[in-house]
């Protein structure tokens, strides 16, 4: 019988502001279902947050829809509980890391953005307590900041 054993894991780096640094790992497609059972198409953005005194890294996931949208919708988030009113994850990302400008994102041509070029870039943000999992953390989306500002300055 093959033995289990465990190994303990590096605990995060996070700066006097409460932030981690982060490369984004990957991005890739994938599915959820809603409450009726319609598959619903989103982004899995995978992170890879810089544990303390150089002991590997963590992965931290995002998940966002798979359109740019310039409408605002206005939500509750579902962990703080706060209403906010903006674009949507993605299209917030985009803009953010200059993948596309707002004159774009309104105009009425068509634009399709080349996310995989966010690959490898540096990004920091905030973790916050999972609510229905307290010992677990999720990345505070409203606190992400592009640590490169120019795509390709990898």
């Amino acid at each position: 019988m093959a033995s289990l054993s465990a190994k303990k894991i590096g605990k995060v780096a996070i700066d006097s502001e409460g932030f981690v640094t982060a490369t984004l790992k990957s991005i890739s497609e994938t599915e959820q279902y809603d409450d009726k059972g319609r598959r619903q198409p989103q982004f899995e953005f995978i992170f890879s947050v810089a544990n303390q005194n150089s002991k590997g890294t963590t992965d931290k996931y995002l998940w966002t829809s798979v359109n740019l949208n310039p409408e605002k919708y206005t939500w509750t988030d579902d962990e703080s509980g706060e209403v906010i009113t903006g674009y949507s994850k993605l299209t917030q990302l985009a803009l953010l890391t200059g993948l596309l400008t707002e004159e774009e994102l309104l105009s009425d041509e068509d634009f399709e953005a080349d996310l995989e070029s966010l690959i490898g870039l540096g990004f920091k943000f905030k973790l916050v307590p999972q609510r229905n999992k307290p010992n677990m953390t999720r990345i505070e989306f409203k606190t992400i900041q592009p640590l490169n500002t120019e795509i390709g300055s990898k």
